[in-house]
């Protein structure tokens, strides 16, 4: 369990600390790609990966499996309301949190489709 509630801290920690002073500049073939959505659907996909691996004993309740994926969703949700409200440099961007929902449903896929 605490890798997961320590790669949660890393994921907020990334996603709500202010804005640095370093900007990346990335090539514009790069850039088309949107790096930054694929971090957020990686960063949320393997956080719920982790979860549910520290967790399989309490995973196979339906209710268990219905809820923990809508309360990472939910969490991602508050992470951009908090970024839109913080002004510390940072914006909530739905497309961010398409990308967390994305990765938050894949990494439930992977887990459940056996």
């Amino acid at each position: 369990m605490l890798p997961s509630i320590l790669w949660g801290a890393f994921v907020f920690y990334l996603t709500l600390k202010p804005k640095g002073v370093i900007n990346l500049v990335f090539p514009p073939f790069i850039k088309a790609l949107h790096p930054d959505k694929w971090v957020h659907f990686i960063l949320w996909g393997v956080w719920y990966y982790s979860y549910y691996q520290f967790n399989k004993a309490n995973s196979s309740s339906t209710y268990h499996r219905f809820w923990t994926p809508v309360i990472f969703i939910l969490l991602g949700a508050v992470v951009e309301i908090l970024q839109h409200y913080m002004k510390w440099g940072r914006s909530g961007d739905i497309y961010d949190f398409i990308a967390d929902v994305m990765g938050v449903l894949v990494a439930f896929w992977i887990v459940h489709r056996e």
